[in-house]
This record gives C-alpha cells, sequence and structure tokens, in this order.
C-alpha cells in the first residue's frame, strides 16, 4: 500500500490512476 515505501510516491499515484495500484 502508500506505506510499502517500496515504490516512490509519485509512482504510486501513477499506478494508481491507471487503475494497477490494487495489484501493486
Amino acid at each position: 500500500r502508500f506505506g510499502s515505501g517500496s515504490v516512490p510516491t509519485h509512482l504510486i499515484g501513477a499506478s494508481l490512476l491507471r487503475g494497477e495500484w490494487k495489484a501493486a
């Protein structure tokens, strides 16, 4: 999730817009 710290916040935001945050 957002607290994983394995990926940058902006990268998570990009994936969120793509709807892939559920798989991340």
